[in-house]
């Protein structure tokens, strides 16, 4: 028998610049540059009893997690179109900055630099068809839920808590798309293929200290 009250206080603050230059009257140059800055802490307080990895009833006690998420990005975007032509071709490097700590549980961090591509061709024969091949690059970033290393509630045999060792989501997509122009409208078919790398799911895991027990939280899977 415990209550938890959680008060939560963030901050967002994004910054973006761009610019086009139309270089010819069929080609363009875009470049860019952003910071996105999150900043969230999460008070919590427990009152009466809860269990603890040895299965026993303790006091519960009261934390604090602070977590910090800063974003720096650039990109280009390059695009031309020649007779039945067009294509557009981008790429955004993006650094990312995490910090997490708690005065009672876990501190971590996690650094890291990626680079996104991308890239359009499109072919359009006449005026009713139109073929288009693109592919993409992009990330799904862990939630702040699904980072947590405090518990955000217990059974006697289930703890539910976040995954401080987990990584972003990494999908890389190929797509084919056909579409038919009709007087009164248009039909479009297409065929992709998406590759996902450490995909970020719930996992299940025995609690080593006691073999009775589950611990529910995420991971990373192949």
């Amino acid at each position: 028998n415990y209550e938890d009250f959680i008060d939560v206080d963030s901050e967002r603050l994004t910054v973006n610049l761009d610019y086009v230059n139309p270089l010819t009257e069929t080609s363009k140059l875009e470049l860019g540059a952003e910071a996105r800055l999150y900043n969230t802490i999460q008070d919590y307080n427990s009152t009466g009893f809860s269990y603890n990895s040895n299965g026993n009833l303790v006091p519960t006690s009261s934390t604090k997690f602070d977590y910090t998420r800063d974003i720096y990005s650039v990109y280009a975007t390059y695009g031309n179109k020649y007779e039945k032509w067009s294509y557009q071709a981008g790429l955004r490097s993006e650094t990312v900055e995490v910090t997490a700590d708690t005065n009672a549980v876990k501190s971590f961090s996690n650094d890291y630099v990626e680079l996104y591509p991308s890239a359009f061709v499109t072919y359009t024969p006449s005026e009713k068809n139109l073929y288009q091949v693109s592919y993409s690059r992009r990330v799904d970033r862990p939630g702040i839920s699904q980072v947590n290393p405090i518990r955000e509630w217990s059974t006697p045999l289930i703890s539910s808590y976040g995954n401080t060792e987990l990584q972003p989501q990494f999908t890389n997509s190929i797509e084919a798309n056909y579409t038919r122009n009709f007087e009164k409208g248009s039909i479009t078919g297409g065929v992709f293929f998406r590759s996902i790398n450490d995909e970020i799911n719930r996992a299940l895991f025995i609690d080593r200290t006691d073999f009775n027990k589950v611990i529910l939280t995420y991971d990373n899977f192949d």
